[in-house]
C-alpha cells in the first residue's frame, strides 16, 4: 500500500549486503548534505559481516530533527527486492536509490531537488565521478527528447544520477525483481515511457566507487546477465513497436540488440546470441549505421553476427588476455 508523501522530504534508499565499512561511508556523506528534510532507509539484504551493529551505532549518534535513519534487515534476495522495500516503507516526495558503495557530494540533493520542484519534473538527472576509470559523466543542460537521449546514452539511468518523484516510481511499479543486473536502467526506462518531464543539474554531484568485492553490476557479462538484459530489452522493443512504430527508437534498440547478440557470441554464449539476433532481425534494415561503425556494418553484412563475435573475441583476448 502506497504510504502518503510528505512534501519537500527526501528519502535515501541504500541497499547493502556485506560491506559494513563503506556502508558507513556512504551513509555518512548522506547525513552530510546541505539539505534537510531527509529520511534515510538503509535495507541489509541478509549481511553476515557486522554491518547491523555498525549502523545501529550510527544511527543513534546521527538521528537529529530534520534527519531520521532506519535500518531494515531481510533475508538475502537481491538488491531489487531491497530496493523495493526501502521504496515500500518511504515517505518522501523525492526518492533517491543509492548504492552503499558510493559517495554523495554535499550538494546532491539540494541542487537536483530545487531543480524538480522549479520544472515539475518526475526525473532528475545529475553528474557522476567514475574515480576508479578516471572518468565523469556529465548529463545535457536539457533535453527535447528524452527517450531518445536516453537510448543514445546522453542521459544515463543508473543509481548514482538519478532521482525521482516517488509517485513515478509506485507508478510503474518499482523495481523489476526478477533482474539480476541492469535493473535501475530498467526503472529509469520505465519511467521515462511514463514521463519525459526531466530536469538536470549538471554538476559532479556522486562518486562512483568500485571496492574489492562483487557488485551487481558485474553480473551483465555473466549468461545469466546477458538473458536478464534480454527481457528489459523485449520489453522496450514491445513498447516502441506499441507507441512509436513510426519513430527512429526502433532502429535504435535494434542495433543495441544486435551489438548485445555480437557480445554473446563472443564469449561463447552462442543460444542467447540468437535470442537477441531473432529480436533484432526483423528490424535490421532500420538501423542507421554511423561513419564510425562503417567497418562494423560491413563484417556484419559479410559474415553476420557469428564473424562480429569471433573478430570480437579475438580483439578482447589481444587487449584483456
Amino acid at each position: 500500500m502506497e504510504l502518503s508523501p510528505k512534501p519537500d522530504l527526501v528519502t535515501v534508499v541504500v541497499p547493502t549486503y556485506n560491506r559494513a565499512h563503506y556502508l558507513t561511508e556512504a551513509i555518512a556523506s548522506v547525513f552530510a548534505q546541505d539539505y534537510r528534510p531527509i529520511e534515510l532507509i538503509i535495507v541489509d539484504d541478509g549481511s553476515t559481516d557486522n554491518t547491523g551493529e555498525d549502523v545501529d551505532r550510527w544511527i543513534a549518534r546521527n538521528n537529529s530533527p530534520g534527519f531520521q535513519a532506519i535500518y531494515v534487515h531481510q533475508e538475502n534476495q537481491g538488491a531489487p527486492v531491497a530496493r523495493n522495500l526501502g521504496l515500500a516503507g518511504s515517505h518522501g516526495e523525492f526518492v533517491v536509490m543509492f548504492d552503499s558503495d558510493d559517495l554523495m557530494g554535499p550538494n546532491r540533493i539540494a541542487r537536483v531537488v530545487a531543480e524538480l520542484k522549479s520544472t515539475k519534473a518526475d526525473i532528475g538527472f545529475s553528474g557522476v565521478n567514475y574515480l576508479e576509470r578516471c572518468s565523469i559523466y556529465t548529463p545535457p543542460q536539457a533535453s527535447v527528447d528524452p527517450l531518445l537521449d536516453f537510448l543514445l546514452g546522453r542521459i544515463h539511468g543508473g543509481t548514482q544520477s538519478t532521482t525521482f518523484r516517488r509517485s513515478i516510481l509506485f507508478a510503474v511499479g518499482g523495481y523489476d525483481e526478477e533482474l539480476v543486473c541492469h535493473q535501475d536502467l530498467d526503472l529509469t526506462f520505465r519511467c521515462l515511457a511514463v514521463s519525459q518531464r526531466v530536469c538536470f543539474a549538471p554538476s559532479v554531484t556522486t562518486y562512483f566507487r568500485k571496492p574489492e568485492g562483487k557488485r551487481v553490476s558485474d553480473l551483465g557479462i555473466t549468461e545469466a546477465g546477458f538473458l536478464s538484459m534480454l527481457k528489459s530489452h523485449q520489453r522496450r522493443l514491445r513498447y516502441f513497436c506499441n507507441m512509436h512504430a513510426d519513430a527512429g527508437y526502433i532502429g535504435i534498440e535494434a542495433k543495441i540488440l544486435l551489438l548485445y547478440a555480437i557480445s554473446c557470441y563472443a564469449k561463447g554464449y552462442h543460444e542467447t546470441s540468437c535470442q537477441f539476433y531473432r529480436e533484432a532481425q526483423p528490424f535490421l534494415r532500420r538501423i542507421s549505421w554511423g561513419p564510425e561503425e562503417r567497418i562494423m556494418k560491413h563484417l556484419f553484412l559479410v559474415g553476420g553476427v557469428s564473424l562480429c563475435g569471433t573478430i570480437k573475441r579475438w580483439h578482447n583476448k589481444l587487449l584483456y588476455g
